[in-house]
């Protein structure tokens, strides 16, 4: 889902962030939890808990007992659907509707939310395509695994000891959906703790093709596995002199 859909619903009149509207659809009958379920896509149980997390005001009570929603809860959940598609929390959803209810214009939050959250779908990425490559060793090992002493099961047990045992980044070719990737290992100055460490690394992160990095700064090192045809040694190396680290020649 493109992020304007989700900007254009904040901006102006709509969406009418409110609880159930007392004035209005509640007092003529309003929506039933089952039928506010049924036109949101979603279950009666996620609604009681998006009450519950404050996401979703809590509706009026009918004189049955019943609750009943205004029609711009079905906004609402609409809105949390689509918002969560683009991987913000519960959390984060809640604070833009709050600002929405406080009657200021959300998007320029939402944009800050999203700028940081790309970087972290990349590390996820990296640690997805580690994890496909710890199973597929353990599958080519299979027959050779099952054979050996385990506590549990040798085929988990094997699995991990590879990734102890594992060549450095720059001694092996790293695996894309079977496309060869470059290793780099460059000398960087400059680094003096493991926030150092951090700095470069999301700053690698940012590089369209860096497929994974590992900074150490008592070595004075930084292992880089990229992608060649999406970018290059050179567009890495100044990546990190813009993160302002120097690079041994």
């Amino acid at each position: 889902m493109a992020v304007a859909q989700v900007e254009t619903r904040m901006h102006g009149a709509s969406p009418r962030i409110r609880g159930a509207d007392r004035n209005g659809d509640a007092v003529n009958g309003g929506l039933k939890i089952g039928q506010l379920a049924r036109q949101a896509g979603v279950t009666a149980k996620a609604i009681r808990f998006y009450e519950a997390t404050r996401v979703l005001p809590r509706p009026t009570r009918g004189a049955n007992g019943y609750r009943l929603y205004g029609r711009d809860a079905v906004e609402t959940l609409t809105f949390v659907k689509q918002a969560a598609g683009l991987g913000l929390t519960l959390a984060e959803i809640r604070e833009i509707i709050a600002i929405r209810q406080g009657g200021g214009p959300p998007c320029m939050h939402v944009r800050r939310l999203l700028q940081d959250k790309a970087p972290e779908l990349d590390a996820k990425h990296r640690d997805l395509i580690e994890m496909r490559r710890l199973i597929r060793l353990s599958l080519a090992a299979w027959s050779r695994a099952g054979r050996g002493r385990a506590a549990v099961c040798p085929h988990i047990e094997a699995a991990s000891r590879g990734r102890r045992n594992a060549p450095p980044l720059s001694d092996r070719k790293a695996d894309r959906g079977g496309l060869a990737m470059e290793q780099l290992e460059l000398r960087v100055n400059g680094m003096t703790c493991g926030a150092c460490e951090q700095r470069i690394q999301r700053a690698l992160a940012q590089v369209d093709g860096v497929v994974r990095s590992a900074a150490d700064h008592r070595a004075a090192r930084v292992k880089v596995v990229f992608d060649p045809a999406r970018t290059s040694a050179q567009a890495v190396q100044a990546r990190i002199k813009q993160a302002g680290y120097e690079v041994a020649s």
